[in-house]
């Protein structure tokens, strides 16, 4: 109901909040859509996992945020190297790159819950999930904020983090649903967001927007 007022509200202002041409860019909204997937999977894995860690693996609190370490260990390492990867390719190829590695440790994360594999495999799906992340996120701040329209900057960082926090909303929502299929479901369902996102960001072209 908020976003429907939200929307009326917008179309009657002669100053929105949200200037429309910053959505007439098909690599904002891919970029926009990219942003979400990530959320979705990373907030819902956040979710879904300490739920297999303490309730099938039986792990305490302790133990269940050591078993994190391999996913938030990129956080720290990888950004300043994904950084120097931006200023020399673009934001493309890490951003597609970050999907990758995203919807592939959701994948094995999925695996080791289906097979009943051991913590190593979990580590590896979990390692590949955090530097996924890590490519991802900061690159996709450059190529939304480098194709939003002159003076429109800030707004596109703040719509950035807007459809991030939906996003992470929506794992939860899902990804929670889902368990009640089993845990490796839950996870196979951010694998497919992120495949779905990379299809979308690598199929879609565009340069800055205008007016």
């Amino acid at each position: 109901m908020s976003v429907l007022v939200f929307y009326g509200l917008e179309r009657r202002s002669q100053a929105p909040v949200l200037n429309r041409a910053l959505l007439r860019s098909g690599r904002v909204r891919a970029g926009l859509l990219a942003a979400a997937a990530v959320n979705f999977a990373l907030t819902g894995s956040l979710f879904v996992l300490p739920l297999l860690l303490q309730q099938e693996w039986h792990l305490g609190p302790l133990q269940t945020g050591l078993a994190f370490l391999p996913l938030t260990v990129p956080f720290a390492a990888n950004p300043p190297f994904t950084g120097k990867i931006v200023a020399r390719v673009g934001p493309r190829r890490p951003i597609l790159a970050g999907l990758v590695l995203l919807a592939a440790g959701g994948a094995v994360l999925a695996g080791v819950v289906f097979a009943d594999g051991g913590y190593p495999w979990l580590a590896v799906g979990l390692l590949m999930t955090g530097f996924g992340v890590s490519y991802a996120l900061p690159a996709l701040v450059t190529a939304i904020v480098s194709v939003a329209p002159a003076g429109m900057a800030g707004a596109a960082g703040g719509l950035l983090n807007a459809v991030r926090q939906v996003g992470a909303t929506l794992g939860v929502a899902f990804m929670g649903a889902a368990v009640a299929a089993g845990t490796g479901w839950a996870l196979l369902v951010s694998a497919a967001v992120c495949t779905i996102a990379w299809f979308v960001f690598a199929l879609t072209r565009g340069g800055k927007t205008t007016g």
